[in-house]
């Protein structure tokens, strides 16, 4: 079973959680910026099911 890649498309029919609000104009710096990826693919990362343990690990 292959994972999808994170879609950030709000308007995508087939995601299943919606995406982040985008950042406002005075979060466009590169520190702001910085904490609203990590916020998003924090939440991407959780709204993904987790796989199997034998997914995880490689012998």
């Amino acid at each position: 079973m292959e994972t999808p890649a994170p879609d950030p498309s709000p308007t995508d029919p087939h995601r299943t959680t919606p995406a982040p609000p985008a950042p406002t104009p005075r979060d466009r710096s590169p520190a702001g910026w910085r904490k609203f990826l990590d916020l998003w693919f924090e939440e991407w990362e959780n709204s993904r099911p987790t796989p199997p343990p034998h997914d995880r690990e490689h012998p």
